[in-house]
Order: structure tokens, then C-alpha cells, then sequence
């Protein structure tokens, strides 16, 4: 089942601490993660996703609960192996979360970001193979889980405009 999303403008950018509560992200729509990607079945813990945009980024929260140990092997950004795809397969070392964007539609150009418990991130595009925008990221575990923030400049993204995008947000777990 299909999620649409109404992306609301911020007048101030949402906080990219992870430590901060959810709710600081005021307005900004929440939507659950209902499918484990990286197990290929329902999902057994909940992990929630706020999105927002002040028109020149695009602001996610990822909020996930995990019983099992967060696994958060890589240190620098653009190692990161959680959940990429789109170049030959999914690969899970670390614990990750994803969002995937179509601003064009299923016919045009497809970016992912993905990041770490940590904050380390990674990105793809089936734009260009050598695709690494600047971008920022930061991450936290927590006693039940682990959160992650994400503030993806539109200024990368081809096709970038107001209305509606496909998007699809994702969690994966690492394999032990």
C-alpha cells in the first residue's frame, strides 16, 4: 500500500540533532516503516520517518526501534554499505536507513542517501556513477534503537521541484 506524504514548508530548518526529540520537528508529517527490506517480510519493530523541506533542503528523521545490538561498523562517509542498490545489489554490513527519491517520476533519475547509526552516510544516483554531493547526516543509538537525521540539499537533485515526488524511505539491518 502506497503512503502519500503532504511535505510541509518549515519556516525554520527542523533541528539535525538526534538527541532531540521528534517532536521538535513540529508539523512535519510522520509515516511508519511497515516492511523490513534487508529480511524481506513485515517489519517486527516500528521505525518512524518525519519529512520536511524549507525549499532548499529536504529534512528526514528516521526513528528506529531495534531490540538486537545496533550494528555500526564504518567510520567515514561514502563507505557506508547498509542499504545501497542501486548499482549491483544490497549489501548490509551496518545497520542503515534510506530514502530513495524520484522527483521526476519512475522514467527519470533515481538518488538515494542512506545513513548509519552513527550519521556516516553514503549516496547514489542512477544519474552519474561518480555522484557525491556534500550532504550532512548525524545519528545516535539509543537505549531501544537508534535515530538518524538527514539534510539533503535540492540544489543536487535533477528534477527538483515543488509538488508531488516518489519517494520511498527504508530501514535494513545488518546481517550477523
Amino acid at each position: 500500500m502506497l503512503t502519500t506524504l503532504a511535505v510541509p514548508a518549515a519556516q525554520v530548518a527542523p533541528p539535525l540533532d538526534p538527541t532531540a526529540s521528534p517532536s521538535a520537528w513540529g508539523q512535519a508529517p510522520s509515516a511508519g516503516l511497515s516492511w523490513d527490506v534487508s529480511h524481506a517480510h513485515s517489519a517486527a519493530q516500528p521505525t518512524t520517518v518525519h519529512i520536511a523541506t524549507d525549499g532548499k533542503f529536504l529534512y528526514v528523521r528516521f526513528d528506529a526501534v531495534q531490540t538486537e545490538p545496533v550494528i555500526a561498523v564504518q567510520q567515514s562517509n561514502d563507505t557506508v554499505t547498509g542499504g545501497s542498490n542501486i548499482n549491483g545489489g544490497i549489501a548490509y554490513s551496518d545497520d542503515a536507513v534510506w530514502v530513495d527519491l524520484w522527483p521526476t517520476g519512475a522514467g527519470g533519475f533515481q538518488y538515494q542517501f542512506e545513513a548509519n547509526p552513527h550519521g556516516v552516510h553514503n549516496e547514489a544516483s542512477s544519474e552519474n556513477v561518480s555522484f557525491s554531493p556534500q550532504w550532512e547526516s548525524h545519528g545516535v543509538s539509543t537505549a531501544g534503537g537508534y535515530a538518524v537525521t538527514m539534510a539533503i540539499p535540492l540544489s543536487v537533485i535533477h528534477g527538483a521541484h515543488g509538488g508531488d515526488w516518489r519517494m520511498q524511505f527504508d530501514i535494513g539491518r545488518a546481517h550477523v
